[in-house]
């Protein structure tokens, strides 16, 4: 195992081995760090690709099993800055950086703290192509025709997909992303969401064709069309807000009815908050009389504390089971759990992810 960098004043015939003799693509970075634990720092910076082919001087990234890629300012391991990847015009016909497939029981290949730019082309940005055990974290795609694609059980956390010309995210389980200005926000066959964040999609800000999903804490907000798209009735969403979409707040399920949603919000949504008429199954829905967040036009999402907006969607009791005295709140931003009545967990309070922190 080793240990690479790469900084705007590298050079790609440096060993790469400490941050004075860095490497200075992260292309060629990639193709050097090739064995399970090998470890590869980025420093801040815009890096250009100079050619499309994987795992070469200026090329694009193919990380291998078991590897991870990281970004850093000052200090490796200090995530404070994210160095950009930039195609400076390459054409590029696949992603900037590809996850490789570790199979099982494998060290999965991350890369945490990165920005690529798609300078306003069709490339995919992300791509998650290592089932199970591949993981984004902390990185943004922007400018790109998908941000994040990839196998349905790869995990994307604490990501962002911005200014995308299809989708922002495109499979695998979602923590904590943010598509913002996207044609849609969040597409394809996504199963697993928690405390995502679809504004100002052309389209509609998620658009999911699946069954047996599990949707919690999503916003979708200021969409051209649906906030919540998905034709099929075998799921469960709850903890949800659309406010400000063009078409249904909830475009969900099919003969069925509704799926099941618990505890999910609307306000001002053009075409209503349901387009199915059987909401049997549409337990405490809660209709808004006002915009929720503190300041929507500036991507700002924490709830605010006008009643009949945001104070309706804090503190809601969860009710129903014997000797639990817990309550949360409804969406993504301020996610409250006391377990028990005790003790208080604020997921995004130690991320850097949100609009707030951007």
């Amino acid at each position: 195992m080793a240990t690479y960098y790469v900084t705007t004043s590298g050079s790609d015939s440096n060993n790469g081995l400490t941050e004075g003799t860095a490497f200075a693509t992260p292309g060629y970075a990639a193709g050097q760090a090739t064995t399970s634990g090998d470890k590869v720092y980025i420093k801040e910076g815009t890096y250009n690709l100079t050619t499309a082919t994987q795992n070469v001087s200026g090329g694009t990234l193919s990380v291998q099993t078991g590897v991870q890629f990281e970004g850093y300012k000052t200090t490796t391991g200090d995530r404070a800055a994210r160095p950009v990847i930039s195609t400076n015009g390459v054409a590029v016909s696949g992603a900037i950086i590809t996850l490789t497939n570790p199979g099982f029981n494998k060290l999965g290949s991350y890369v945490i703290s990165v920005e690529v730019d798609g300078q306003s082309t069709a490339v995919t940005g992300f791509n998650n192509s290592a089932p199970y055990t591949g993981l984004f974290f902390n990185c943004l795609a922007r400018n790109c025709g998908d941000g994040f694609v990839g196998d349905s059980t790869g995990t994307t956390y604490n990501c962002e997909a911005h200014d995308c010309t299809t989708s922002g995210f495109k499979l695998g389980n979602l923590v904590y992303c943010w598509a913002d200005s996207c044609q849609v926000g969040f597409s394809s066959t996504i199963r697993n969401m928690d405390s995502c964040i679809a504004s100002n999609s052309t389209s509609h800000g998620f658009s999911v064709s699946i069954f047996y999903f599990t949707w919690k804490k999503c916003v979708a907000i200021n969409n051209g069309g649906d906030g919540f798209l998905n034709g099929y009735d075998i799921g469960y969403a709850s903890e949800m807000i659309s406010v400000g979409n063009a078409g249904y707040g909830y475009s969900l399920g099919g003969v069925n009815g509704t799926p099941v949603m618990f505890d999910c919000a609307d306000y001002n949504n053009t075409s209503g908050r349901t387009i199915n008429t059987n909401t049997s199954r549409d337990f405490r829905p809660i209709n808004l009389t006002g915009d929720p967040f503190v300041d929507s036009a500036s991507n700002d999402y924490r709830l605010n504390d006008i009643a009949g907006a945001g104070a309706e969607l804090r503190q809601i009791q969860l009710s129903g089971l014997a000797g639990v005295n817990s309550v949360f709140d409804v969406g993504a931003i301020d996610a409250v759990v006391t377990p028990g009545g005790g003790g208080s967990s604020h997921p995004l309070a130690a991320s850097t992810f949100h609009p707030l922190a951007h």
